[in-house]
């Protein structure tokens, strides 16, 4: 099942590192690099590679906390925002997947996915 949801995180473009990281930033509270890696169970400097291929990937931006601080903090962009609901999305339903058929799992992801385009295009 693993390699189902990792093919669904590439769908969207995603790596599964991107993916758990834009799931565990909460939209609300803005975090820094070491918060976040503190939230993740890792080290600071093993995020730097995921952080800077979200923001290459136009989801993620570097802002201060306050005006005038000196604390960076990640913010998520609106396609952010639209991945990580994507994200959460996939880890919520693969674990559910796995107790059907492969036919019956392919057929409800292609719903799923249908359901999720028709979301993005309203």
């Amino acid at each position: 099942m693993r390699h189902e949801a990792e093919q669904a995180f590439a769908e969207i473009d995603l790596s599964p590192a991107e993916a758990q990281t834009l799931v565990r930033l909460d939209p609300d509270l803005l975090l820094t690099r070491s918060e976040l890696a503190e939230r993740l169970g890792i080290e600071p400097s093993s995020l730097d590679v995921v952080i800077n291929a979200m923001r290459q990937g136009g989801l993620v931006v570097w802002s201060n906390r306050l005006p005038g601080s000196k604390s960076a903090v990640l913010a998520m962009t609106d396609l952010g925002l639209q991945r990580r609901r994507e994200a959460r999305l996939i880890f919520e339903v693969s674990p559910v997947l796995t107790t059907l058929s492969a036919e019956q799992a392919d057929r409800l992801r292609d719903l799923v996915w249908l359901a999720i385009d028709g979301y993005r295009t309203r």
